[in-house]
């Protein structure tokens, strides 16, 4: 290869001298800024975070996209929320002094530790010893295109991994011998895959089997990176240099301001083309757009460098831990001169592009040509105190005072305009603003003036109304106006109406929006934002996606965004989604919050003046805050379209971990029986903005559609059941982009003893033969009540039966007897034989009525009354006849229960006994005996007649005959005996009734 100029010693001797004196004509160069002013910002994790150690030794990005960190006590991985010690991934290598990480497009891990390891699937492979005395670990790990792995060391030693074997890399003969220090120090790979390297004093390629030198460089510290456009970026000393094959070194800027010791480390140029330059004591620093920027890290050694999917670059420090650098998006007013950490009231943007702003304390800012200027009130304009600014197309910058006064500024040049006389008390301006056509409108404290310089009007407001605060024009000459009072009033140059919407609660109205469509949006003081949009108000607050319900700020961006500020610092919504919100399309509206990690840690917007916020010539938004001037550049938010890579970390069933990520990957999760709680940890390893990532869950058979995953990112279910699940998840980063694959996990429940198969099986078959068995009991036990019931009822027929046949036979016959006296006694007066058998029949009549009255009488149907019932009638019949009657009855009969029946047929039984005696045994004594036995009842009747010892027991005759036949009605014996010495014994014995159940 031609040597061309940059290659001889004696002209890199002269650039050398030349940058030290000055810089050489045509070499940028560039002073480092105060970490206050860098537009960069980092976030910070050490070991109260969840590092193992403070020094990061190596960074990489595993192939799950969660952002691994080497330290000398293990091994971290940050997920996108959790930073969590992993040392447990590395299984057979020891967790102490990890130094170097690798992820392959393969998605191993290769770690260096004193040896050269490979990490997949579970599986480790011990590729070879890589102990070369290098305390910091290599300075280069990488995965070439051809697959090959590259390591070098500040020491000297290059190492490749080939097709599984490590390998040293040789160095070409013809270095200047002897070398003080070895020829190659760092490698890198070109964008082209060429591998390049750096010594002390020499740029060399690797030509297949070697490095072969291509360019001298001075002696002194130097780091290699590739160059997207082709060749290589290298840091050699404090020099930036660009190196191509065909053009060789061009020095592209001096690295001023160093430290003592400094030395290049790690060198980077990533996705945007900045070059990231990481040293020894000297921090990091930044190249883009033609400059050197300061970037502020947490440790001044730099030992790693790592750009992620989206672009940020995260920085292993020594002692620091590790940072996440990206571009502020916030930033507080800061430059020289201007009103820093103060509160504003109003500010606004003129036509020659100045800024002008009316701070809390009265005071007038103004920054013309970049210069700020402080204005104090007489000398520099005529004040005293400043309330609002506004400016208008021509040129004429407008400043209302305190004193009811009304500055023009033009030119350069203060003008105080007279305005009507204010109401006393109310001279206080609040609101001031220029339309198009420059009739200026200008908000008292009751009153509103309008019109021009001479040609004023003014018409009060209405009363209650409150102080008109924010404005915004309404189309046509005519402007919306809200006060602190929660009323929207329309101004127009003829007066001042109330046409506050109905429904509009009384919150203050701090900010008004007119969008192209028509809407009006109002910024609220406690409801959040509402749109009053063809006579119909909707609301979006918390509930709708809002962050808070305190909107102070409005403005509208280029990109169809509204800006928002309140009491929780600024946030950022689509038009779209909080039209569709307000149209009930969509629950909620998607807010994009920014606070710390955007370099604002608390803001309040300031209100109650109008105008409060401004857009500059370079697009950014101003915003008046209590804690000072806060600046958005809304060209950051939208630029992240990676998509978020999203997983599942932990499942836990019952509180006990059931699978972790990085075990059983892509497997099944058994977990069981009796799932009273299932959490599954979830992760969206966005890091550019994860208070603003949004993750989505569901679980099939119970999930009808996606879930939003709380801000813990833990998706909780409670008492599930048996059987296969499948969960998924899926998450959108910052700027609206969704994960390009779900993640997806199948959950399998086992069942329950009671759950099982086999178990139903059995139980539903035991369940079915207890339903049968009670089927058949309940069957049967209906079989038996229908037949006790028709028992019953059969027994309710004959009872009535026989009482009609009692009432016929015995009442009826005695009444036809009665009848049949009654005409005897008529015919034949003087005849007393008639009356006395009237009166016998009629004393018949009464004791056969009484005795069915008795029968059937349920307060009779008891053993006593059956006793007392049955001697009361022997005493009845043997009285009159002239017989004895000895009766041995039991004094106290037991309370037993007894049927109508038996009692009618044991009565009758016993009393055709006692007739019996007294008609034909010619008896003088009869003695009735009763036993009670626990299943009987047992009556004897004898008497000390002549006895029938000649007549059969069957022998005819319709006493006996009933008497038999009763006994058998009722189930008992009867035995009639008659001794050869006289008397009749009649035994009767009855077993007890059982009463028929009619439930």
């Amino acid at each position: 290869m031609p040597e061309n100029l940059f290659h001889r010693p004696s002209f890199l001797m002269l650039l050398g001298v030349a940058w030290v004196m000055g810089g050489l004509p045509g070499a940028m160069q560039a002073q480092l800024p105060m970490a206050g002013d860098s537009p960069w910002l980092s976030r910070v994790w050490k070991v109260d975070d969840g590092l193992p150690n403070n020094d990061v030794t190596a960074v990489a990005q595993a192939a799950d996209g969660a952002m691994l960190f080497a330290t000398p006590n293990g091994l971290a991985r940050y997920d996108g929320w959790r930073m969590q010690d992993k040392t447990s991934l590395l299984e057979d290598i020891p967790r102490s002094g990890v130094k170097g990480l690798l992820t392959a497009r393969d998605g191993a891990l290769w770690i260096i530790r004193r040896d050269l390891s490979r990490h997949q699937d579970g599986k480790t492979i011990i590729i070879g010893k890589q102990d070369v005395g290098s305390a910091r670990g290599p300075n280069a790990f990488f995965e070439a295109a051809d697959g090959t792995i590259w390591i070098s060391y500040e020491n000297g030693w290059v190492f490749r991994v080939e097709e599984g074997q490590l390998h040293v890399a040789a160095i070409a003969l013809g270095y200047t011998q002897p070398q003080p220090q070895p020829p190659v120090s760092m490698v890198a790979e070109g964008q082209d895959g060429t591998i390049w390297a750096i010594g002390p004093q020499a740029v060399s390629k690797w030509a297949g089997d070697r490095f072969v030198q291509v360019a001298t460089l001075p002696a002194g510290p130097s780091a290699i990176a590739g160059a997207r456009e082709g060749g290589a970026w290298i840091v050699n000393r404090r020099d930036l240099l660009r190196f191509t094959e065909k053009q060789g070194l061009t020095p592209v800027t001096r690295l001023t301001s160093q430290p003592p010791g400094y030395r290049p480390f790690a060198l980077l140029e990533d996705a945007r083309h900045r070059v990231w330059i990481g040293s020894y004591v000297g921090g990091l620093s930044c190249w883009a757009d033609a400059k050197l920027q300061k970037v502020p890290i947490s440790n001044s050694d730099v030992w790693a460098l790592k750009e992620d999917h989206e672009g940020n670059i995260w920085v292993g420090t020594g002692g620091g831990g590790v940072c996440l650098v990206h571009q502020r998006l916030l930033e507080l007013l800061n430059e020289p001169g201007s009103p820093i950490s103060q509160t504003a009231r109003s500010m606004c943007l003129d036509r020659q592009g100045n800024i002008w702003m009316a701070m809390q304390t009265g005071e007038l800012y103004t920054r013309q040509a970049g210069r700020w200027n402080h204005l104090t009130a007489p000398q520099d304009w005529p004040g005293p105190l400043a309330t609002c600014v506004t400016a208008d197309a021509a040129g004429n910058v407008w400043i209302a005072s305190s004193q009811d006064r009304l500055v023009r500024w033009n030119n350069g040049q203060y003008h105080v305009e007279q305005l009507p006389p204010a109401l006393p008390g109310k001279s206080r301006i609040r609101a001031i603003h220029a339309s198009a056509s420059g009739r200026l409108w200008i908000l008292r404290i009751d009153a509103l003036v309008t019109g021009w310089p001479g040609r004023w009007q003014q018409f009060l407001t209405p009363g209650g109304c409150g102080d008109v605060t924010s404005l915004v024009e309404a189309g046509g000459e005519a402007l919306w106006g809200g006060t602190n009072k929660g009323r929207l009033l329309k101004l127009t140059p003829t007066g001042v109406a109330d046409a506050t919407p109905p429904g509009l609660a009384g919150n203050s109205l701090r900010t008004l929006l007119s969008a192209q469509d028509g809407a009006l949006w109002m910024g609220t003081d406690g409801s959040g934002i509402c749109r009053w949009k063809g006579g119909r108000l909707s609301v979006i607050g918390p509930d709708q996606g809002l962050r808070h319900e305190v909107v102070s700020q409005m403005v509208l961006d280029d990109r169809d965004r509204l800006w928002a500020a309140g009491d929780r610092g600024i946030f950022l919504l689509s038009m779209e989604d909080l039209n569709a919100v307000a149209d009930g399309v969509k629950p909620t509206v998607r807010c994009l919050a920014f606070g710390t990690d955007d370099g604002i840690p608390s803001m309040q917007a300031n209100s109650g003046y109008h105008p409060n916020t401004l857009t500059d010539a370079d697009g950014r938004i101003w915003f008046a805050s209590r804690s000072g001037v806060v600046i958005a550049d809304p060209s950051i938010p939208g630029g992240n379209t990676a998509p978020p890579p999203v997983g599942i970390e932990e499942i836990a069933a019952n509180g006990a971990l059931a699978w972790e990520n990085g075990h059983a990957a892509g497997q099944a999760v058994h977990i069981g029986p009796n799932i009273q709680s299932l959490r599954v940890q979830l992760s969206a390893k966005s890091f550019t903005a994860p208070d603003n990532v949004l993750l989505q869950h569901r679980l099939s058979g119970v999930d009808a559609d996606w879930v939003s995953t709380p801000r813990n990112r833990v998706a909780v279910y409670r008492r599930l059941g048996a059987g296969n699940y499948t969960f998924e998840a899926r998450a959108m980063n910052n700027d609206g982009v969704w994960s390009r694959q779900n993640a997806v996990m199948s959950v399998i429940i086992a069942p329950a003893l009671w759950e099982r198969t086999w178990i139903q099986l059995l139980a539903g078959t035991v369940a079915a033969a207890m339903l049968a068995l009670v089927a058949n009991a309940i069957s049967t036990w209906r079989i038996r009540r229908q037949n006790e019931l028709l028992r019953h009822e059969v027994g309710l027929r004959e009872e009535r039966a026989r009482i009609a046949r009692d009432m016929h036979d015995q009442v009826g016959a005695s009444l036809t007897e009665l009848c049949m006296l009654s005409d005897l006694a008529q015919e034949d007066r003087n005849n007393p034989t008639h009356l006395d058998r009237l009166a016998r029949t009629a004393r018949k009549a009464v004791a056969d009525m009484d005795e069915i009255v008795w029968a059937v009488n349920p307060e009779h149907d008891d053993l006593a009354s059956l006793l007392d019932y049955i001697a009361q009638q022997a005493l009845d019949q043997t009285g009159p006849a002239g017989l004895r009657c000895r009766l041995d009855i039991p004094e106290a009969a037991p309370n037993r229960p007894l049927t109508a029946d038996f009692r009618h047929h044991t009565l009758l039984i016993v009393r055709e006994a006692v007739n019996n005696a007294i008609k034909h045994a010619q008896a003088t004594e009869i003695r009735i005996q009763a036993a009670l036995g626990g299943r009987s009842l047992t009556l004897s009747i004898t008497d000390d007649g002549r006895g029938t010892p000649s007549q059969p027991l069957a022998a005819p005759g319709n006493g006996l005959k009933n008497m038999t036949s009763r006994t058998a009605a009722l189930g008992g014996t009867l035995k009639i005996s008659s001794a050869t010495h006289g008397g009749t014994a009649i035994q009767l014995e009855l077993p007890w009734p059982q009463r028929p159940s009619l439930t």
